[in-house]
């Protein structure tokens, strides 16, 4: 039995199957019309050998993804113009989708010297997921092309991918809250025919519709809720007095790939030999230190929901270094700090991002992701990973010299257990 919505499936942004899509073109054939014809055979309106009988797919999908009307098959991601047999095959229809829900557990046992026995280590295992599916056609040159588009699309799993669903039916509802995904979905197995069927419209036809099936394994087998999107409008604003901040001397680095540097320090490197004493000042003199607070409530989440917190800084017209970490809200208690980072020299007008999701730190030029070096990092020089937060009410605090130039937004995305 299938524990999500099977009428949509979408793998690193490619559409694997959707039901919706199935049903306008495939479903009931209207009249023939003026453009009908003018499509010069290129689609299926004269060639329909199957209608749908129950229909179980979403009307509100293609609103939901912001697709075009479904009934235009030159929309469909498949589509050729040079190729026919595009135009003859109307989609995936997922049947069932096996290995989603309850996240997969491993725990050895062994016997006790004495009575009973001794658990091992528990573990949070990777899923193996199986699918079942319909590929629909009106010819059965339409429905070869689909299976090997179906390929080709899973083939995208090769390297680690996102997989997007639904996972309930919206019925009569929204979708909202319904979607999730799996990261670091690979192939394991190809979609391969298991059974075919479907009437020719005439002698000298094959069967149009193909049973397949397909495995695919999630590395990581937690469930994720789509992200939103905060923007930080700072609480509180608190200078304080200090003697002296100090860090490292500086260096110019140069790349030839687009790469954002720290302004103030290269990328930290382990040096094994004495350090020298600092000297008041260094290359970053302040004279005191100025504290923001935002506050995020998680109190409505589940006990089996944990969040990722993603922070993305842009700095103003000036270089900017600040330090950020997350405590429960109401405690000034340094035992409760958690998610501690740092960002160091961010040039001006420039943005990085600590993606939780991925533990790892980039920069934003041109709207596209790159590498950054000795901007993202922690306090103590480590490299910085992803932050978690369980349910509560939690308190960003930003710490940075006084009237330092910066918007921070925070992203967050639900794991499910």
């Amino acid at each position: 039995m299938s524990s999500i919505f099977r009428g949509w499936l979408e793998l690193g942004e490619l559409e694997l199957a959707n039901s919706s899509r199935v049903v306008a073109l495939a479903g009931p054939p209207a009249a023939p019309t003026q453009d009908a014809v003018a499509f010069a055979g290129a689609s299926c309106v004269p060639c329909r050998n199957l209608s749908v009988g129950y229909d179980d797919s979403w009307p509100g999908l293609a609103d939901y993804l912001s697709d075009p009307d479904y009934t235009d098959i030159t929309t469909a991601p498949w589509y050729d113009p040079a190729n026919p047999a595009s135009g003859e095959f109307y989609g995936v229809w997922v049947m069932s989708a096996d290995g989603f829900g309850a996240v997969p557990v491993a725990r050895d046992i062994a016997d006790a010297v004495c009575a009973g026995g001794v658990a091992g280590r528990h573990r949070d295992t990777y899923r193996t997921l199986s699918f079942s599916a319909l590929v629909w056609a009106c010819t059965h040159r339409g429905a070869s092309f689909g299976l090997r588009w179906l390929n080709c699309q899973l083939r995208a799993a090769r390297n680690p991918q996102v997989l997007r669903y639904l996972v309930a039916h919206p019925e009569d509802g929204t979708a909202a809250g319904l979607e999730r995904s799996l990261r670091r979905v690979v192939l394991t197995s190809s979609a391969v025919e298991r059974e075919v069927a479907g009437r020719p419209t005439k002698s000298n036809q094959q069967a149009s519709l193909m049973r397949v099936e397909w495995e695919m394994a999630a590395l990581d087998p937690y469930e994720w809720t789509a992200s939103t999107t905060h923007a930080v409008v700072w609480n509180t604003d608190e200078v304080a007095q200090i003697e002296w901040a100090h860090a490292p001397d500086c260096t110019d680095a140069t790349c030839e790939l687009p790469e954002l540097w720290s302004t103030v320090c290269p990328p930290q490197r382990i040096d094994l030999s004495p350090a020298p004493t600092p000297e008041c000042g260094g290359c970053l003199p302040v004279c005191a230190i100025e504290t923001r607070t935002w506050i995020l409530d998680l109190s409505d989440i589940g006990d089996c929901t944990d969040i990722a917190v993603s922070l993305s800084v842009t700095a103003g017209a000036t270089d900017t270094t600040v330090q950020f970490w997350w405590r429960p809200c109401g405690t000034d208690s340094v035992c409760d700090i958690t998610g501690e980072m740092s960002v160091t020299g961010l040039p001006a007008g420039s943005t990085v991002i600590a993606d939780s999701l991925t533990g790892r730190g980039v920069a934003v030029i041109g709207g596209q992701r790159v590498r950054q070096h000795g901007i993202i990092g922690t306090p103590s020089g480590a490299p910085w990973r992803g932050t978690m937060l369980g349910p509560g009410c939690w308190e960003l605090v930003a710490q940075s010299a006084p009237g330092a130039d910066y918007t921070v937004s925070v992203t967050t995305t639900g794991r499910t257990a």
